[in-house]
C-alpha cells in the first residue's frame, strides 16, 4: 500500500452523487469500508530525469488519476444513484461537458466512525458500481472510480483543479 492511499472503515455514511444537470441521488445509512489512492502533490506525476544512474533531474508530470473503492451496505439502494453515475438519468448532463462527452459526475462522501467524521468531495468521477440485495437484507454496494477533478477532504485541496 502506498504512502498516498487512505484507507478507511465507516459506521454511518452518506454518499450524494450529482451531476451538472440538476440531478442529484444520495445513499443514506451506508456502512462499510473505503479507499482513495494515487493522491499525489499537486495532483500530478514525478518524471525523474536520470543520466548514467544519477538522478539528475525532475519535472511535473501528467495528471495523476486519484482511484475512489467503496464496498458497503446501504439501508436503501437509490437506482438514481446508479443512472447519474453512467449518465442515464433524464436531464443527465456531464460535468465534464466543457472538455468532452463522457459520462462524469461529482460525488460526496459524508462519514463518520465513532467520534470521528470527515467530509470527501471528488469532482468529475467515472467508474462502475455493482449493487445486490436479498429478500430481508440491506443493499450491498461496490463502488470503483476514478477522479480527474479536484478532490478535497475536510476542507483540505489534496488534488487542485484539473
Amino acid at each position: 500500500m502506498s504512502a498516498a492511499t487512505t484507507v478507511r472503515n465507516f459506521d454511518d455514511g452518506t454518499l450524494t452523487f450529482s451531476d451538472d444537470g440538476a440531478n442529484t441521488a444520495i445513499l443514506q445509512k451506508v456502512t462499510g469500508s473505503y479507499s482513495v489512492s494515487n493522491i499525489q502533490p499537486g495532483g500530478r506525476e514525478a518524471v525523474v530525469t536520470q543520466a548514467q544512474g544519477a538522478v539528475i533531474g525532475t519535472r511535473k508530470g501528467e495528471r495523476a488519476l486519484v482511484t475512489i473503492s467503496i464496498t458497503a451496505h446501504v439501508a436503501r439502494f437509490d437506482e438514481d444513484a446508479y443512472q447519474i453515475l453512467m449518465g442515464t438519468i433524464a436531464g443527465y448532463t456531464s460535468t465534464v461537458a466543457d472538455i468532452g462527452d463522457d459520462a462524469y459526475c461529482d460525488l460526496q462522501l459524508d462519514e463518520s466512525y465513532s467520534a470521528n467524521a470527515r467530509v470527501w468531495t471528488f469532482d468529475d468521477v467515472r467508474g462502475t458500481m455493482e449493487y445486490s440485495q436479498s429478500a430481508g437484507e440491506s443493499a450491498t454496494v461496490s463502488i470503483e472510480l476514478q477522479c480527474i477533478g479536484p478532490v478535497v477532504c475536510d476542507g483540505v485541496t489534496m488534488v487542485p483543479s484539473r
